[in-house]
């Protein structure tokens, strides 16, 4: 997994990086909620300078589908 979205995904759920799984998800992290999505979403448009559509945004529940949206995006 790449580092850059372990490092905002611990930033905005507040977990250690350590405890982040390319399968860590809303299942098994308790502050992902729906507020915290789109605060992960605007942290990674922001790292990436992309805009993602809405499509895209409700695909990025886990690392390993963040990096799959990520690389469609040649990124």
């Amino acid at each position: 997994m790449r580092n850059e979205v372990i490092d905002v995904l611990s930033e905005v759920f507040r977990v250690p990086t350590e405890t982040l799984a390319g399968d860590s998800s809303p299942d098994t992290i308790s502050s992902w909620d729906s507020l915290s999505h789109l605060e992960m979403v605007s942290a990674l448009e922001a790292r990436y300078g992309l805009r993602f559509n809405m499509r895209e945004i409700q695909a990025m529940d886990t690392p390993e589908r963040i990096e799959a949206v990520l690389d469609a995006h040649g990124c």
